[in-house]
Parts: structure tokens; C-alpha cells; sequence
């Protein structure tokens, strides 16, 4: 066991390089995870992005007028049935969306109104749910893209739902 001789020089030639080979493999393993980290990091951030668009857009909904006509779903809502109205996000509702996610396009964004059965029963008009859905958003991958590919995915469809204040709403200006 201990008395074995040292390998000498001349049994190494075999393996020169070796060591250059095992750096370029770890380091393009290396360099895969890191990348696949931050393109999943962008992808997270640009996910949180759109939700929270989402959000802001259903509260500037709630206190700004609507862009459609609710008339026949008012008159539904007083008489206890329910009922929804969709529509494109109003200029204000767009705006507030576009400054937490700026690429977001007026066509991907559905804005419906549907009656909440809450509110006041005295009140002359009832409270409403508005719903901001957020749908087809392509989050391009950064590094196909990078490299001349282009490869983007399509984030799911967000919502978010608030049921309106039993309050007026701003004029539209």
C-alpha cells in the first residue's frame, strides 16, 4: 500500500488537456444555470407586472365612469337579476395599467360589469363587480433573443374582481 511507486510524468501525457475540458464543461453548466435563473427571474417580474396592472386597472374602473352603457344592466340589477356588460378599458383605466406594465395593448384588456346584489336598497342605482381581465400578453424570452432567436411565451390571463363603492363616480373628463 504505501510502498507504491509515484506515477511518473510520462504516464500523464495521456490526460494533457483534461483539466481545460472539465473547466468548459462545469463553466457551460455554470453559465446555463445562471442564464436559466435570470430568464426566469424576468419572466416572474414581468408576470407580477401584469397582475398588478390588473389591479390598478379594476380600481381606476371602479371610480371613474364606464366606457360601455350599463342602462339595461342597471335596470337588471334593480330588479334582482343578474347580469354582465363587457368592455374595452376606458382611456383612464388604460393609462393607469400602462404605467406598471407599459407594453400592454388596448385589444388585451376586457373590462366587464356585472351586478353584485350588495349595496344600500334604497340606492337609485345599484353597486356593480367590475372584473379587469388581462388576456394573449407575450413575455419575449431574453436569451433566444439574445442569440437571434425570437421565442415568446404567452403569460396567462389575469383577473382581478372589486365590487364597486356604494358612492358616485368621477366624471369622465
Amino acid at each position: 500500500m504505501g510502498n507504491e511507486p509515484l506515477p511518473r510524468a510520462e504516464e500523464f501525457q495521456d490526460q494533457a488537456g483534461a483539466a481545460l475540458v472539465e473547466l468548459a464543461v462545469g463553466l457551460m453548466l455554470f453559465l446555463v444555470l445562471v442564464l436559466g435563473v435570470l430568464e426566469f427571474g424576468y419572466a416572474l417580474f414581468n408576470w407580477s407586472r401584469v397582475a398588478e396592472a390588473t389591479r390598478a386597472g379594476v380600481r381606476t374602473a371602479i371610480v371613474n365612469d364606464p366606457q360601455a352603457d350599463l342602462g339595461e344592466l342597471l335596470s337588471e340589477c334593480s330588479e334582482g337579476t343578474s347580469g354582465e356588460v363587457q368592455a374595452g378599458p376606458s382611456d383612464r383605466v388604460l393609462a393607469s395599467m400602462k404605467t406598471l406594465y407599459a407594453p400592454l395593448e388596448e385589444e388585451q384588456v376586457v373590462v366587464t360589469y356585472r351586478c353584485s346584489g350588495t349595496g344600500h336598497a334604497d340606492r337609485p342605482t345599484p353597486v356593480l363587480t367590475v372584473t379587469v381581465e388581462v388576456q394573449d400578453v407575450e413575455h419575449r424570452l431574453m436569451v433566444p433573443h439574445i442569440l437571434g432567436l425570437e421565442t415568446e411565451v404567452t403569460l396567462p390571463a389575469f383577473a382581478s374582481s372589486r365590487t364597486s363603492e356604494d358612492l358616485e363616480t368621477q366624471p369622465v373628463s
